[in-house]
């Protein structure tokens, strides 16, 4: 009997010492295959960060040259309509300027003062003086 006992002790012992290592290989292999999935887990990550960013740098470089295009355009269009305005100004400059000797020819030729007197040589004076100021008006036109 005492036999009997050892026997069915030891094979307990055993038992016992079979489950505890199952459940340290249990626990070590988890915490090796989390070890693993971590390392696995983190070299992914990487590689998906460094693609992302890769096509986010894409991605601004287009954008960035878009910009420079449609900036580039402004400025273009901006120079051409700046160039016009000057050159139209300037054009109407003169033409205001033709406009007002030919007033003050007009008004030379038929004063608004009642007191005014003019002579006949004055009078061929001032229509001549009209006369050329008239077509450098409508030269300027």
């Amino acid at each position: 009997m005492l036999e009997l006992q050892g026997r069915i002790g030891r094979a307990f012992m055993q038992l016992l010492y079979a489950i505890e290592m199952a459940a340290i290989g249990a626990i070590s292999g988890a915490g090796g295959g989390a070890v693993i999935v971590r390392l696995l887990g983190d070299q992914w990550l990487e590689r998906t960060k460094a693609g992302y960013t890769r096509e986010l740098e894409q991605i601004k470089d287009g954008f960035q040259k878009e910009q420079k295009r449609i900036q580039a355009e402004v400025d273009r269009s901006l120079f051409v309509t700046r160039a016009h305005f000057e050159t139209e100004y300037a054009a109407m400059k003169e033409v205001s300027e033709a406009l007002a000797q030919v007033k003050i020819a007009f008004r030379a030729l038929h004063p608004i003062d009642a007191h005014s007197q003019s002579t006949a040589a004055n009078r061929e004076e001032h229509v001549q003086r009209l006369e050329n100021t008239n077509g450098n008006y409508f030269l300027k036109m």
